[in-house]
């Protein structure tokens, strides 16, 4: 009797693991920006900080593997929650007011520094636009270069404090590549941050970018960084890091086109595919692997990879469900 008790007992009490609710890449994504962006409105320094500690600490990833504290400087540099700035004087107005007050509390804030510098570099890239160089005024270009300059001075005062987080470092190569620094320098940069970070992906993301044709670099430029990527990374990434410099290429450049406009290797990509996956088999990696996989012709790694997806195709990667029938069915044959 005692036994049967016990057991109808456990049985009554809830199953709280069971219960929780596995959060999705993007899910996982928002969560961390919206509450870094929470703590910035409400002036909580003190959790932004504790929480770039925690996450610098643990090299907490997201489901699919990428940095969960890039996510922190995300939510912190977009107020609204989008790149629209409706009231430009009250918007940077805010920033500069908590950063002001961020550093009151925290004099020795090597995240503020930061939080500072990707500010001031979305500042220029707000006042130059997004438009060809040939439609960009002087005044726009006199303000982009203007803002970039005073980014790259605030990154240098505070570098012996703040380069420890890769941010830094980020920030350091996206502000080099918009004042079009001369490649030493710019390399410079890059192998430095490379020493010390080599398992940060934004660091490889935005030097790619930097050797792409649109930045005076090339296609050849490319493949020889996403081979390099590789050969940093691949005690622990294996050839992931190629699959992942190429996936940003195609988010930032080339779309659906990849296959068409870059020198990308199928083989290396597939092999840094299964790497990742390995490691990360969240559907967010699956359904992007699969279209991959479809884009590239390989009817045999589109069958595999489909049939992997549970639950409905993810919209913000297939668009509608066009492409993914095709996809299927074509794989199906």
């Amino acid at each position: 009797m005692k036994n049967l008790l016990f057991l109808l007992t456990i049985l009554l009490i809830p199953n709280v693991a069971s219960s929780q609710k596995i959060l999705t890449e993007h899910e996982v994504r928002n969560s961390i920006m919206n509450k870094a962006r929470e703590h910035l409105v409400s002036q909580n320094f003190g959790a932004l900080e504790e929480l770039v500690e925690q996450y610098s600490n643990s090299n907490a990833r997201t489901p699919s593997g990428v940095w969960k504290i890039g996510f922190i400087y995300a939510g912190i540099t977009e107020i609204s929650g989008n790149s629209k700035i409706p009231n430009e004087d009250q918007y940077w107005g805010f920033h500069d007011d908590r950063y002001t007050s961020w550093i009151e509390e925290y004099p020795q804030s090597a995240t503020a520094q930061i939080y500072y510098s990707k500010i001031l570099l979305r500042k220029a890239w707000y006042y130059r636009g997004a438009g060809y160089a040939n439609t960009v005024d002087k005044q726009q270009w006199a303000l982009f270069y203007k803002f970039l300059n005073q980014a790259s001075n605030h990154l240098d005062n505070f570098k012996d404090r703040s380069s420890k987080d890769p941010n830094w470092y980020e920030a350091k190569l996206e502000v080099a590549k918009g004042l079009g620094v001369d490649d030493d320098i710019y390399n410079n940069i890059l192998d430095e941050a490379l020493d010390l970070h080599p398992y940060y992906y934004p660091i490889y993301f935005s030097a790619i970018n930097r050797f792409a044709p649109r930045w005076h670099g090339s296609l050849e430029m490319m493949e020889s960084f996403a081979a390099r990527s590789v050969e940093l990374t691949r005690e622990t990434e294996g050839v992931g890091m190629y699959a992942r410099v190429y996936w940003y290429v195609s988010q930032s450049l080339y779309g659906d086109q990849l296959f068409t406009k870059s020198l990308i290797s199928w083989d290396k990509m597939s092999q840094g595919i299964d790497d990742v996956l390995a490691k990360y088999p969240d559907q967010w990696n699956i359904n992007n692997f699969a279209k991959f996989s479809c884009l590239a012709r390989d009817k045999n790694k589109t069958r595999s990879l489909i049939m992997k997806i549970s639950g409905e195709p993810l919209r913000n990667v297939w668009g509608d469900r066009d492409m993914f029938n095709f996809c299927k069915n074509w794989s199906l044959e």
